[in-house]
């Protein structure tokens, strides 16, 4: 584009005198009516009036010969472009991603960090006036703040003060607002990548103290569970106890056999009701208790079976 301009004023220089040498020659007028038609021509170009608009969420800082002459409100406003230039200034807010930055902590450690700052225009003629660039002013301010704070802390307190860090860039920012003619609104680091080696590490060890976090818990309901257990069989005599323990190995194999044998459970549940007797001074021997309580146990199930109620006409089951 810088090329084009030359010749373009060229070729419009050229159609200006090209005007009056053209009156002279073909109109045969006069040489003074030829330089005064072409001021008039000139006059007419520069003060020609255009519409300028401003919309609600913008305002134009408008200068007149170079100097600022006023601010335009939102609507439609003439100006002539001879003598004035118009900067268009968004008041909204504006959300600026700060470009990645590599930081060096207290002990030498390379990190990335990305941040965003959030801001809005208050006051145009300063935005446009005191600073050449806002968005390029905020990022140098911040990153210039984030190398400083982080070369003062360990990467521990760097993971672990990201809040207090967000609040002296955010305090920062304050500082200059009123100077640039914004106001900031917040500022956020929104990642911070270690290095590769370092992450696997970091994550190698939250996985270790997740497994830990994990195995106690297990281990707390084991505990609570056999607690439970343990304050439910105190009101539970011991031939409850007893069915309660072969039935349960009776559904154990349930689905896998007919039949169920329990020879060293069961020898194994006599002897401890043996040595319980025996302590009460009851001499009894092991084998009879066995006995006892498989016939206990039969006995419980044909009085579960006779008191069941019949059952609906069916298909009839196969005998075992």
């Amino acid at each position: 584009m810088s090329k084009r301009e030359p010749i373009i004023f060229l070729g419009l220089l050229a159609l200006v005198l090209l005007i009056p040498y053209a009156m002279i020659t073909v109109l045969k007028v006069g040489v003074a009516v030829a330089i005064f038609t072409l001021l008039l021509i000139v006059i007419i170009a520069f003060l020609s009036p255009r519409v300028q608009e401003i919309k609600e969420y913008e305002r134009g800082v408008m200068f007149a010969f170079g100097k600022f002459d006023k601010v335009l409100p939102p609507g439609w406003h003439v100006i002539f472009p001879a003598m004035h230039s118009v900067e268009r200034v968004d008041t909204r807010t504006q959300v600026l991603d700060i470009e990645p930055q590599e930081v060096i902590t207290k002990e030498d450690i390379k990190l990335k960090i990305d941040a965003v700052a959030y801001i809005r225009i208050i006051d145009a003629k300063k935005s446009v006036i005191e600073v050449q660039n806002i968005k390029s002013a905020v990022s140098s301010t911040l990153h210039g703040e984030l190398r400083t704070q982080i070369g003062k802390l360990p990467l521990q307190e760097v993971l672990e003060k990201t809040e207090e860090l967000n609040k002296h860039l955010y305090n920062q920012l304050k500082q200059v607002e009123d100077d640039w003619g914004m106001k900031a609104l917040n500022v956020e680091i929104i990642n911070i990548e270690l290095p590769p080696a370092l992450e696997a590490a970091f994550r190698k060890k939250q996985e270790a103290i997740e497994h830990k976090e994990k195995i106690a818990t297990e281990a707390t309901a084991r505990k609570e569970a056999i607690r439970i257990v343990n304050e439910a069989t105190k009101e539970i005599d011991q031939k409850t106890l007893a069915y309660l323990y072969l039935d349960a190995l009776k559904r154990i194999a349930d689905g896998k056999s007919n039949k169920i044998l329990f020879p060293i459970e069961l020898t194994h549940l006599a002897t401890v009701l043996a040595g319980e007797l025996g302590k009460r001074g009851k001499k009894v021997d092991a084998e009879d208790i066995a006995k006892e309580l498989l016939d206990a146990y039969l006995n419980k199930q044909k009085e579960i079976l006779d008191n069941a109620p019949e059952k609906q006409p069916g298909k009839k089951k196969k005998a075992a």
